[in-house]
């Protein structure tokens, strides 16, 4: 037993997460058609999950004024946030009907998907949730590592995603996160720092245990330690779920009873 962060006694437990770098694997694969028209004017249509940030990037990247840039979004075979940022696909498409003036289309094999495009960050996790003699959840410490690799991109973004989501599904009443990214390159590394969508799953992943953990974990049962530290109402879908656990444990002890 030892003192946790909210000032009661009661069982602190600590746990170490390896949450490895993931191909996206998306069914369609990135893929552009890029033209450039002798006015000044880039029409790209390509498979994106954020238009503006593609014709953002593509004004940074080839010096046109966003409003000459006009991206076009068909119905994209999956993303996973793996099509947040601009790619080689649009960027290069771009680029050649630029200096070709003729439209310019490219879209990568499936080796190029996995060897071309960024992959989901790694990400190494130290979790420490404490509670109360009861079991009720009071305090959570997170600390977390990413690799990077030589290429920013979103990475800055699954950082900061992953400590936010690391505080669901419960309330606490103390709550601490430590954020690290690190720069590591070499030829073992390949692209990562993409998809923030996947540093919420690997968040969630490291925090839905204590849903259903055994009592020895915590020191309770999981529909007690629910009783005190419900979820935030931004989840409407798991607070529901949760409620209707919570009551039918309710209902069971009173027919124990």
């Amino acid at each position: 037993m030892e003192t946790n962060g909210s000032g009661l006694r009661g069982p602190i437990r600590e746990d170490t997460f390896h949450c490895s770098s993931q191909a996206h694997a998306c069914l369609e694969p990135h893929c552009a058609i890029a033209s450039f028209s002798r006015d000044g004017k880039l029409t790209v249509w390509t498979s994106t999950q954020s238009n503006y940030y593609t014709q953002l990037l593509l004004s940074d990247m080839t010096g046109l004024r966003e409003g000459d840039i006009t991206v076009i979004k068909p119905h994209v075979g999956d993303g996973f946030g793996g099509k947040l940022s601009l790619d080689s696909a649009q960027y290069c498409a771009s680029l050649l009907s630029m200096k070709l003036m003729r439209p310019v289309k490219i879209v990568l094999s499936r080796s190029e998907e996995f060897t071309t495009t960024k992959r989901r960050t790694p990400i190494h996790y130290q979790s420490k949730p404490g509670a109360k003699r009861d079991g009720t959840l009071v305090a959570k410490k997170v600390r977390a590592v990413t690799e990077g690799g030589a290429y920013t991109a979103m990475g800055g973004t699954a950082l900061y995603l992953t400590g936010f989501f690391s505080s669901f599904p419960y309330k606490y009443a103390n709550y601490q996160y430590d954020g690290f990214r690190r720069s590591i390159c070499g030829n073992e590394r390949r692209m990562t720092s993409s998809s923030p969508a996947h540093s919420i799953i690997v968040s969630a992943f490291i925090a839905y245990p204590l849903c259903g953990a055994r009592p020895a974990y915590l020191g309770s049962h999981p529909s007690r330690r629910r009783e005190g530290a419900l979820p935030f109402v931004t989840l409407p879908v798991e607070a529901a779920a949760l409620k209707n656990i919570q009551e039918n444990r309710k209902r069971e002890r009173r027919n124990h009873e």
